[in-house]
């Protein structure tokens, strides 16, 4: 995997609607469906599911990440959980600055690397250690186990989207019983093919065929994997021509494709919930 594609792209304008709270210990950013703004005095409506978003390797207070939990909510009338499993040690916002710069060309742009180099190393090691699975998964498993026997007491599914970082633990996650449904968008590190063939709930992959970190032969590979098992588990692989790794994240606003392939990656995960997040 080329790790540096994980950590590319652009930071988004916009300014989260949801709250900062507490759930089974861990800071969280929760947005509870939208109120009708044609009636902005009516009372917010009931979610129709929960979904949890693992978040990419910027964490839970990346405005990213919180505007899309915003539109999800919005759209598609649930109550969406943002965590954070890093305990704070993300990966700093300077290196979507400082990553593209070390594939410059030019003399002077190549005398610059050994320091952007050292630099991002330096910001790279302690999170991809801090954050391997290892560690992150018995930090995400009693958090899923909390939320998921709220959610049977208010009768209400839940369902998780794992972006970049994220979607590894979101494939695992469809492994139990602890979700209903799973969307991710551009995972990295998945171990093929088993983590693909112990999926066990319905299942939504968007990725971009221009992704260095899951390439198009292991797009078609899960694809294989996925509809050898669909009579048993629904699921769906979408691809998105030109679309490169954290397209669905971390699109540049102002190139017009790739903001329409963060909407259409958006409308999917919502459209995906729609159809699997019921009432129980």
């Amino acid at each position: 995997m080329s790790c540096s594609n994980c950590f590319k792209g652009a930071v988004h304008e916009g300014t989260p609607r949801g709250i900062e709270t507490k759930f089974n210990g861990r800071d969280t950013y929760v947005v509870e469906p939208a109120t009708n703004l044609d009636s902005p005095s009516s009372s917010p409506p009931a979610a129709k599911g929960i979904v949890v978003i693992l978040s990419d390797a910027f964490g839970w207070k990346f405005t990213n990440l919180r505007t899309l939990a915003d539109e999800i909510a919005r759209k598609g009338q649930f109550r969406v959980y943002l965590p954070d499993f890093f305990d704070g040690r993300v990966a700093p916002l300077w290196l979507l600055d400082v990553m593209p710069k070390l594939e410059l060309p030019g003399f002077w742009a190549t005398l610059w690397k050994p320091y952007y180099g050292i630099r991002a190393a330096a910001a790279l090691g302690p999170f991809l250690i801090s954050n391997r699975p290892a560690v992150s998964m018995p930090k995400i498993l009693p958090f899923m186990e909390s939320l998921r026997n709220e959610a049977k007491q208010q009768r209400l599914s839940l369902g998780v989207a794992g972006y970049c970082w994220g979607g590894k633990p979101a494939v695992n996650l469809a492994h139990t019983e602890l979700v209903d449904c799973a969307f991710t968008a551009h995972p990295s590190a998945l171990a093929l093919p088993g983590e693909i063939e112990r999926i066990r709930v319905p299942f939504s992959l968007a990725i971009g065929d221009m992704d260095f970190v899951m390439g198009m032969k292991e797009v078609e590979q899960t694809k294989g994997i996925l509809k050898a098992k669909s009579d048993d588990v629904p699921s769906q692989v979408v691809v998105y021509p030109g679309g490169g790794h954290g397209f669905a994240v971390r699109g540049h606003p102002d190139d017009e494709k790739e903001k329409m392939q963060g909407i259409q990656a958006e409308d999917q995960a919502i459209e995906w919930f729609t159809t699997y997040l019921k009432a129980t």
